[in-house]
């Protein structure tokens, strides 16, 4: 067994999901006033050194949502919320989506509820950028520090709207405790406006921050992520789902009457969003980014040979190569015990916990080696016959020990069933 390096990544340009939960949350204490140092470390000392200044601020982004982490509260209901994988942890809302066991008296303000964490982020960012000046930075270091802000703030927005939706703008504005009523009671800004200023944010961060980061500062934002980012703000804005879904949204307003969601449609939506992909494309690849293609098999000085199937290395690779080029904004992060891949791997005490796995429905939607559907390939097994155990021959070999033991399910099939699944005897890394 080889293990490789994973990064979780937000690298497809062109990815357009989004969960809007307009009813999802209620009056919360969103701008708390925390440990906004560390112990030994008054507050006031964060603006004295910009060293001190940049530890605060990298350490702001550790409040961002954890995309891989499904169960450890703010998790991710998404790659549970699908019929592509299961747990027998029932007790979790991401597959209770799919028990149909949600509605709005036990939805888990605990465990999705993003709303505290952001407005944190939010309020952190605004005290970066009202005393950012104490820290007698040079011009190089005050772009850095302004630019990874805007884009920390835009980030947390950004994060609001694509779970609750429309949301409260509140600009520079810091509260210096949470005991506000006008903290909790101000009325949400409008869909578009939502969109428009978190557009501003990116715009703002992309115009401050370098193209490209290397070495100890890989993973940290870049000018293409913010570029991106608003391009798939723009993508979602002008979607069906949100733009002129009066069907849906008619009723969504403000005390006051305001209708929160735009109830016309605007075809000029995705012009400005097809603007904005071609302008990230365009930034991406002049700062070197680009579709994997290596076929280097040598990875952090040792031969990695399998899979010896070129297409099986190749997509593997693409997803655990660090210098994958593919890669626009890494979540450098290490795997925690609740991440998906170490829910998703078989139990090994202390670094692998078991949990969740692929359904069958998603593991018959993976072609035969013909190109076909399982049902429709006149070579592949049918019924019952397909559980039947069987060595795993000299054809397959590529894929482990060609006397070892699987059901036929697992033989015979595209590239990228074994670059995905693991299953009993299969070649792991």
């Amino acid at each position: 067994m080889k293990i490789g390096k994973s990064f979780k990544v937000l690298r497809n340009l062109l990815l357009a999901s989004c969960l809007a939960l307009p009813g999802a949350f209620t009056s919360c204490n969103f701008l708390e006033v925390d440990d906004l140092f560390d112990d030994t470390m008054k507050f006031d000392s964060i603006f004295v050194k910009y060293d001190y200044l940049v530890q605060y601020m990298w350490g702001v982004s550790d409040l961002l949502p954890d995309e891989s982490n499904v169960f450890r509260a703010p998790f991710n209901p998404g790659p549970l919320a699908t019929d592509e994988a299961f747990t027998n942890y029932t007790n979790k809302d991401g597959i209770n989506y799919v028990l149909g066991n949600i509605n709005a008296d036990n939805i888990s303000g605990k465990t999705m509820n993003i709303w505290p964490s952001m407005y944190q982020v939010i309020r952190k960012c605004n005290y970066i950028l009202s005393r950012k000046h104490e820290a007698k930075m040079t011009t190089v270091q005050d772009e850095e520090v302004t630019g990874y802000t805007h884009m920390l703030r835009g980030y947390a927005y950004y994060n609001l709207i694509q779970n609750y939706g429309p949301c409260i703008l509140v600009g520079d504005e810091i509260f210096p405790n949470n005991e506000q009523p006008e903290a909790y009671n101000r009325a949400r800004s409008t869909y578009d406006e939502c969109v428009d200023y978190v557009c501003q944010m990116f715009d703002e961060a992309a115009a401050e921050l370098p193209a490209t980061r290397i070495n100890e500062n890989y993973g940290l934002a870049t000018s293409v992520a913010a570029k991106a980012l608003k391009a798939r703000m723009l993508l979602y804005a002008a979607s069906p789902l949100f733009n002129g879904n009066s069907e849906f949204y008619s009723s969504f307003v403000n005390k006051d009457g305001t209708a929160l969601m735009p109830q016309a449609y605007s075809a000029e939506k995705w012009q400005k969003a097809k603007v904005a992909y071609e302008e990230a494309i365009r930034a991406a690849e002049g700062a070197g980014h680009s579709l994997y293609t290596s076929t280097d098999y040598m990875l952090d000085g040792y031969d990695n040979a399998e899979p010896a199937d070129p297409v099986q290395h190749r997509l593997r690779y693409t997803i655990i190569e660090p210098a994958n080029t593919e890669v626009i904004w890494a979540d450098c992060r290490s795997e925690g015990a609740y991440s998906v891949q170490n829910k998703s791997l078989p139990f090994c005490n202390g670094s692998a916990y078991n949990g969740v796995s692929p359904t069958l429905a998603m593991l018959k939607r993976f072609y035969t080696k013909n190109g076909l559907p399982v049902d429709q390939d006149p070579e592949f097994p049918k019924g019952n016959s397909i559980y039947e155990v069987t060595a795993l021959g000299e054809e397959n070999a590529t894929i482990g020990d060609p006397e070892a033991k699987t059901i036929r399910f697992n033989l015979n099939r595209e590239p990228r069933f074994y670059v995905t699944v693991s299953y009993n005897n299969s070649y792991f890394t």
